[in-house]
């Protein structure tokens, strides 16, 4: 039985090419060149936007720290919220920008940032509170609306840590007011280099490109912030374009993979077994995030394996409050990160998922559970 692929599957030589020889014409090799525009034009046209802008950056931690370096420029309080049930990426940022994280806890349907306890919290801390960063579990899209009005009426910056859901934006982004961040890692839905994007307001477009350019802005080159190296050279352009070539082909891709998980899902009605919110009915990704309610994670990866299925625990092996360097913070109670902590668990389908990998793992489903 073969083992189910959990490489990522990036664009073919011949189209990279066509952008490479582009790099070698222009002479341009390094940050901010025709290939970065052309990459970020064609962003905002599909995405329609005018009222915001896009930079694009070397990676998505270096987009989440240029937006908290920007909010450490405009605030002199401490915290900024988020969840435990999170990737590395936005702790470290906070900490890296200067401020100290305050973990809130997550919704069990959609393993996403429980908004109750948000406002709970905004509550608790508004004294000391510099914003908010909001991650997108897998590609789950957050209500940008929803966002939009609690900066609004808390008046609080927020930074939503997208990550890996640029697929599953639509066109009404431009509506948005928040800091927008996505990653373009080789293991996400829309693979790139190590490679990410700010969408923003326009007027923050400035500070942010400077935050990103070791903090220098204008003609003149004066440094007015705090900054870091975190550009976008001619080559993530060159990787980022011919990997967005195949964006709706991806798409359609694994919206018929995940609907035959789906139906198949639907017919097996494991009363213990619980898929992420809405996965392939309104939204798509790589990654099949399911929890458990009576099986660990180490039982099940045993499982499994008997399938030649290698699942695993995305983003971290354990909630970032019980790591060493992040327990000292404050932290709600945080039921449900502690409940499906040791019990989630994400099963890889990339675009070249064949149907008998799909059945497998509907067999494997059925048998396990």
């Amino acid at each position: 039985m073969h083992k189910i692929k959990i490489k990522p599957y990036l664009a073919k030589s011949n189209i990279l090419n066509k952008y490479t020889k582009l790099i070698d014409k222009n002479r341009y090799y390094s940050n901010f060149g025709p290939l970065y525009t052309q990459s970020k034009r064609k962003i905002e046209k599909d995405l329609s936007l005018m009222k915001n802008g896009v930079i694009l950056t070397s990676s998505g931690h270096s987009s989440i720290l240029a937006c908290c370096n920007f909010i450490k420029s405009i605030s002199k309080k401490k915290i900024i919220i988020t969840t435990s049930f999170n990737f590395f990426s936005s702790p470290q940022a906070i900490i890296q920008s200067g401020f100290e994280p305050y973990f809130v806890d997550i919704e069990l349907e959609s393993f996403s940032i429980n908004f109750n306890n948000l406002i709970n919290a905004i509550k608790v801390n508004k004294n000391n509170l510099a914003g908010i960063i909001i991650p997108s579990p897998f590609g789950y899209p957050i209500n940008i609306n929803k966002l939009n009005q609690i900066q609004s009426k808390y008046d609080l910056p927020i930074i939503y840590d997208a990550a890996d859901t640029f697929l599953n934006f639509n066109k009404y982004l431009d509506k948005s007011k928040i800091m927008i961040c996505c990653s373009f890692h080789p293991t996400k839905t829309l693979p790139s280099n190590e490679s990410g994007l700010i969408i923003c307001p326009q007027k923050k477009i400035k500070s942010l490109k400077g935050s990103i350019s070791f903090g220098y802005t204008g003609v003149d080159r004066e440094a007015t912030l705090v900054g870091f190296n975190g550009k976008f050279s001619e080559y993530d352009a060159a990787i980022f374009l011919a990997n967005y070539e195949k964006k709706r082909y991806i798409k359609k891709k694994l919206l018929n993979n995940l609907d035959f998980i789906n139906k198949h899902l639907k017919k097996l009605n494991k009363k213990n077994l619980f898929l992420q919110k809405n996965l392939g009915k309104s939204w798509v990704s790589s990654k099949i995030c399911f929890y458990s309610k009576d099986k660990t994670i180490s039982f099940l990866t045993k499982k499994f394996n008997k399938f030649g299925i290698g699942i695993y625990s995305a983003w971290n092996r354990k909630p970032i409050h019980f790591h060493k360097l992040f327990k000292k913070y404050k932290k709600d109670k945080l039921i449900n990160t502690l409940k499906i902590y040791n019990h989630f668990f994400t099963i890889p389908l990339n675009i070249d998922a064949k149907k008998s990998d799909l059945q497998n793992i509907i067999r494997a489903i059925d048998t396990i559970f």
